[in-house]
């Protein structure tokens, strides 16, 4: 084990592609030797996808489990405006804190050493759920400067942080996400099974939120033009597109799974005929990825990283 020890402090959503980016960068830690430790603040009571040797430190109302967007973004702002996130990784005594992300930048006033790890720069680009989000992660924004070293995920994330946050290119450093090819590859399925569709069936397979960036609307739009054949499968949060599928009357059509697995997710990819992602902003995308590996057809965009 090499003597330099090293904290990963982690605030995002377990099944976001933000978490699998910092989760991969403390496996690979461990892997060449280095002593680190996995710290997690959770805002929901199902934390199986975590490392196991995880220190988890329970937020406000973290019991409250919802299918309803206002409950989660309501124990969202309520933690992150009164600083229980990061007032949580106080006094920790790693050598050097990673931080997943913006929204833990106030751990530089106590920590010499931190690097922060830049997703993207979305709340610059689009609208939040509220103004007070918005205004919140413009300030957090503010803060990328205090750490010693950011880690970004992609060429086009870096260039995003030097011309909008004026940050000398030479404090960033790319370090892209990648796929576990243990889990992600190409292979039988029984999700046709699983599911109960048919080999006449066409399925159409979208991982995303439904955040506007995601424009999932699109996908469902696109579902409504397309043979009765088509079946779409929705894995992410589905806040505010099960109203548009009931509207345009394709319930028997979409199925709604919420979060999954990684093992269920690599079965649905090579289960699917087709991925489609066309996001309009995505600092990596790392979905895309994943079904690349898992070698089924992706429909993306051409919009920022992609």
């Amino acid at each position: 084990m090499k003597s330099l020890s090293i904290d990963i402090i982690n605030d995002q959503h377990i099944f976001s592609g933000t978490y699998t980016h910092i989760v991969k960068i403390y496996e690979n830690l461990r892997i060449h030797g280095y002593d680190s430790k996995f710290y997690h603040f959770s805002l929901q009571s199902d934390i199986n996808s975590l490392p196991p040797e995880a220190v988890i430190k329970e937020g406000l109302f973290s019991f409250l489990n919802s299918k309803y967007s206002f409950i989660y973004n309501l124990k969202l702002g309520a933690n992150f405006l009164i600083g229980k996130n990061w007032r949580s990784f106080k006094g920790l005594d790693g050598d050097i804190q990673i931080l997943s992300g913006p929204t833990l930048l106030p751990l530089t006033d106590y920590y010499h050493n931190t690097v922060v790890v830049g997703h993207d720069l979305y709340f610059l680009n689009h609208q939040g759920r509220s103004t007070i989000e918005q205004l919140y992660m413009k300030k957090m924004y503010n803060l990328f400067n205090k750490s010693k070293f950011i880690i970004t995920n992609s060429e086009f994330t870096k260039k995003e942080f030097t011309r909008r946050l004026q940050i000398d290119k030479d404090k960033i450093k790319v370090v892209y996400p990648y796929f576990d090819s243990r889990i992600f590859h190409p292979g039988e399925s029984n999700i046709r099974d699983i599911l109960n569709i048919g080999e006449n069936e066409k399925i159409l397979l979208s991982v995303a939120g439904d955040q506007p960036n995601k424009n999932i609307e699109t996908v469902i739009r696109l579902l409504k033009l397309l043979p009765d054949n088509y079946k779409l499968i929705r894995v992410g949060r589905n806040f505010g597109t099960i109203k548009l599928v009931s509207e345009l009357n394709l319930g028997k059509r979409v199925i709604f799974l919420g979060n999954v697995d990684s093992d269920m997710l690599a079965n649905l990819y090579r289960g699917s005929d087709i991925f489609i992602f066309p996001s309009l902003f995505e600092g990596f995308g790392i979905p895309v990825l994943e079904a690349m590996a898992s070698g089924i057809p992706v429909i993306t965009s051409d919009r920022a990283s992609l």
